[in-house]
């Protein structure tokens, strides 16, 4: 009886006697999974069903899945809003009220404080500072009144 090997590459090769193939089944060249087509029938079989060539069908390897189990951390689902502090209006204030006072009754101090409050509003500004409308307004005030004070002075 003679056997023809189907390759992995679709090639034929054979037809050769069972020796031959017994030969190249122990030198690694078939596989358990090779197509073999037993002439003159044309019966197709696999390698690992002729016995003879001492093959044992593997499993094909299958790959582990990733673990999908993660830790359970405690998740926050609502963020706590902070109170908004009134700390940017204070400071604003006070700024407005110092630097409007110095420029209208002194000569140099009063122009050190209105750029002081100028650099609070631009914190309270970068800061998102909830009551930022409110910080400019009065800030906005100071410097209109201290324009003025120094313009009828």
């Amino acid at each position: 009886m003679a056997y023809v090997l189907v390759g992995k590459d679709g090639n034929e090769y054979g037809p050769v006697e069972l020796e031959t193939l017994i030969t190249w089944a122990s030198e690694g060249r078939v596989t358990p999974r090779a197509t073999v087509r037993i002439t003159p029938g044309g019966e197709t079989v696999l390698a690992h069903s002729i016995p003879e060539l001492g093959l044992v069908d593997q499993p094909p390897k299958t790959v582990e899945p990733p673990v999908t189990e993660y830790a359970e951390y405690p998740r926050v689902t609502e963020v706590p809003l902070q109170k908004p502090s009134k700390a940017g209006l204070v400071s604003i204030t006070f700024w407005s009220v110092l630097s409007v006072s110095l420029i209208l009754f002194t000569d140099g101090y009063g122009y050190i404080m209105a750029f002081l409050g100028v650099i609070d509003m631009y914190q309270a500004w970068r800061r998102k500072d909830p009551y930022l409308v409110g910080i400019l307004t009065i800030g906005g005030i100071a410097m209109v009144v201290a324009i003025a004070g120094l313009l009828l002075r």
